[in-house]
């Protein structure tokens, strides 16, 4: 996963390019075995989940490779 990020919590993972684009997240509750991609009708938990779990952890962006 070169210049990709994974973070999860409870409810839902996210992998994401280094920037966060490109991200998918996934139900997992819903969909434990992580097949459906729900960044698309819940962008805005893909981005909270980049910002608060990655940014935030890192203190600022990432490198890229």
């Amino acid at each position: 996963y070169h210049d990709h990020v994974f973070t999860r919590d409870e409810e839902y993972a996210m992998i994401s390019r280094n920037d966060g684009t490109e991200a998918r997240l996934y139900d997992l509750r819903e969909d434990p075995g992580m097949h459906k991609d729900v960044a698309g009708k819940l962008p805005d938990v893909a981005r909270r989940m980049f910002d608060d779990y990655v940014i935030e952890d890192a203190g600022g962006p990432l490198p890229r490779y």
